[in-house]
């Protein structure tokens, strides 16, 4: 979600296809969560999650890029 929300990809399928080792869920899984239809998992859960990771990636720059 990142990925495209930083616009290194412009779909979260192409983005999906680069980490799919990474990511435990089918795509098809992804764009069901995303469209409200998934059980398990909200949006807003992945949204947050989403922000969690991207915070931890703002706050491991700080050391970096000065």
């Amino acid at each position: 979600m990142s990925l495209v929300v930083l616009r290194v990809f412009s779909v979260i399928n192409f983005a999906y296809k680069s980490k799919r080792d990474d990511i435990p869920i089918s795509i098809k899984a992804m764009y069901d969560k995303m469209s409200g239809s998934g059980n398990d998992v909200k949006v807003s859960a992945l949204v947050k999650n989403t922000g969690v990771e991207l915070a931890n990636m703002i706050i491991d720059l700080k050391g970096v890029i000065r």
